[in-house]
């Protein structure tokens, strides 16, 4: 493990494989993209947007999108099958992934 690094199965993953890689923190949870990147001094370009959304039935789906980007709901319901889409609220999110909104990764 290096010292920039936290143990998850996507961390150890990279270490096995020897990718190259850089962890980026910010010390609080970002609720927009344009936070999370002036947080990390990136552009918003190079960062992915996790949304947690849900359909009628309660079945979930992390969508993840380019960070300026929007998540369209009419695109993944058309993807997965499902008549109506939304976005996940707080609880549900905190629920499924264990994470509050503004942590969500796309891996791990």
């Amino acid at each position: 493990m290096t010292h920039n690094s936290i143990d998850t199965a996507v961390t150890r993953f990279l270490e096995e494989e020897g990718v190259d890689f850089r962890l980026l923190h910010h010390s609080k949870p970002a609720k927009t993209i344009e936070e999370a990147a002036q947080e990390r001094g990136v552009d918003p370009k190079q960062l992915v947007k996790s949304i947690l959304l849900k359909d009628m039935a309660g079945f979930h789906i992390l969508a993840c999108v380019p960070g300026p980007n929007a998540v369209d709901p009419k695109k993944v319901r058309e993807l997965f099958g499902c008549r109506r889409m939304t976005c996940a609220d707080a609880s549900d999110v905190e629920k499924i992934t264990g994470l509050v909104i503004g942590t969500v990764a796309p891996l791990g």
